[in-house]
């Protein structure tokens, strides 16, 4: 009861410090979007994010570089005593990341007056709202400080758009340090199979999607996002003239069957309930219409959502790659560079943000995603593969009556800068149920809303909580 009345209080403040940060971080997110920087040369990016944390009381450790990275962390702290749910000898500690880096991308929104600075990069992935929702949600924590126990680990990322700068804040000891594991040595890289002293006990991000309504999230349990692995195939034949085939072996032909046969392996090799896609995108070979080229290269990708099956189709297709070139007397180099792990969302920290989006925004304001994404997300390296309860909702931007429609990596992607104060208001609320509560029992990895321990009569209904935003003009 004592924490039910604490959270309570707590949210009835969320929405008024959010709507009173407005203007803030419309400023802070034009002025990342008018100055983007290109992943892993988020230099000014982070200077700037450092000074925003320095100006707010309340914020602590601050660490820059982290890794050799520009990503940097900082820390609130709660100060309410006596209300620690957990026995595991020190304060609950959630994460919650910003991503911060811009796509390489001609910025089309021409009569902006925020309009991109820098010729051939622009925000058109939304980081820049990312970054302004978790420094909006950072101010309110600090100001709610008194209403919980526990840490708030504050993670601004770099590098998501390409070499995945979560992975390697992970190897810097963000989430703990390593220790290795029986019969293996830590290296320099991602420690794989390392056994790390974990000191995160979950991890929360969002995305602003034009999918949703502005005022809106939407979030999904279980698969939410694919893993990725990049295809490459060198073709190796035999030159010679275009005029006498039967002398060489033409690497060109032999990758055009790769990708029919390849392309249709999986149609015929793995189940139609097992969501994968496998897409083979480019060939590249020879110089002139009369030589047949001695190598032709392919390029492709796959997605999954099952780290069993990623693991087995990469076996087995490579395997088959190389027979359909043998066959026709070639060789098959097959190289498969691993990107990001699929995401998948804990049942039951999606309850915890859900419960604490509908009590923040009111009933209608949560939509549930039926199906999964075949997208990446390098934000669920953070699980520590799916060992941490991990969510990442999706922060509605989408504005019809504005125009504000376009997908994501469009040059003319834009926000409805309304939903940077919805995105700072449910962090800080989900944060504040997280430490009161902890995460409902009874739903780690299931797929049910059922079974919280949570009940309506202990912490009340969610329409005697919820507490509406003051309109915003549409900016």
């Amino acid at each position: 009861e004592e924490r039910a009345a604490l959270y309570k209080e707590a949210l009835s403040q969320v929405n008024n410090l959010a709507a009173a940060l407005q203007p803030d971080l419309v400023a802070i997110r034009r002025h990342l979007h008018m100055h983007p920087e290109l992943s892993n040369a988020e230099v000014e990016t982070a200077q700037f994010i450092e000074q925003e944390l320095r100006k707010v009381d309340g914020v602590e450790d601050i660490q820059t570089r982290i890794g050799g990275t520009q990503g940097l962390t900082c820390l609130v702290r709660g100060t309410a005593p006596g209300l620690e749910p957990t026995v595991t000898g020190r304060p609950m500690r959630l994460l919650i990341r910003a991503d911060m880096d811009a796509l390489p991308l001609e910025d089309g929104k021409a009569d902006s007056p925020y309009r991109s600075t820098v010729p051939g990069v622009t925000h058109a992935c939304g980081h820049d709202a990312h970054v302004a929702c978790l420094l909006g949600a950072i101010r309110i924590l600090t100001q709610l400080r008194r209403f919980f126990h526990g840490e708030v680990l504050c993670v601004f990322q770099p590098a998501e758009e390409t070499t995945g700068g979560a992975r390697r804040m992970v190897a810097a000891g963000v989430m703990g340090h390593f220790v290795a594991a029986p019969g293996k040595d830590l290296n320099e890289e991602y420690p794989e199979g390392a056994v790390p002293d974990v000191t995160v006990d979950a991890a929360l991000a969002l995305h602003v999607m034009t999918e949703v309504p502005v005022g809106q999230i939407a979030v999904k349990q279980g698969a939410m996002y694919a893993s990725e692995d990049d295809y490459h195939i060198l073709v190796k034949g035999k030159g010679g003239h275009a005029s006498n085939p039967h002398l060489a072996i033409n690497p060109v032909f032999v990758a055009c069957n790769i990708v029919v046969q390849a392309t249709g392996w999986l149609t015929r090799n793995v189940s139609t309930f097992d969501a994968n896609v496998f897409s083979l995108t480019t060939i590249n070979g020879g110089t002139k219409s009369n030589i047949i080229p001695s190598s032709c290269e392919i390029t492709g990708t796959l997605r999954t959502h099952d780290e069993s099956l990623r693991q087995s189709i990469n076996e087995r297709l490579t395997t088959f790659i190389e027979t359909v070139a043998r066959a026709d007397e070639a060789e098959a180099e097959v190289t498969i560079h691993r990107g990001y792990s699929s995401g998948h969302c804990d049942a039951s920290f999606v309850k915890l943000v859900s419960d604490a989006a509908t009590q923040l925004l009111g009933p209608d304001a949560v939509e549930r995603l039926e199906y999964p994404e075949m997208g990446a997300e390098d934000f669920f390296e953070f699980s520590l593969q799916n060992t941490i309860p991990c969510v990442m909702f999706w922060l509605g931007c989408a504005n019809e009556e504005a125009g504000i429609i376009e997908d994501n990596h469009h040059p003319n992607f834009n926000i409805d800068e309304e939903c940077l104060q919805t995105g700072s208001a449910v962090f800080a609320a989900s944060a504040l149920r997280f430490f009161c509560f902890g995460l409902p029992s009874g739903l780690r990895g299931s797929s049910s809303f059922q079974g919280s321990q949570l009940s309506n009569s202990s912490m009340g209904s969610a329409s005697d909580l919820a507490v509406h935003c003051p309109q915003q003009p549409t900016l």
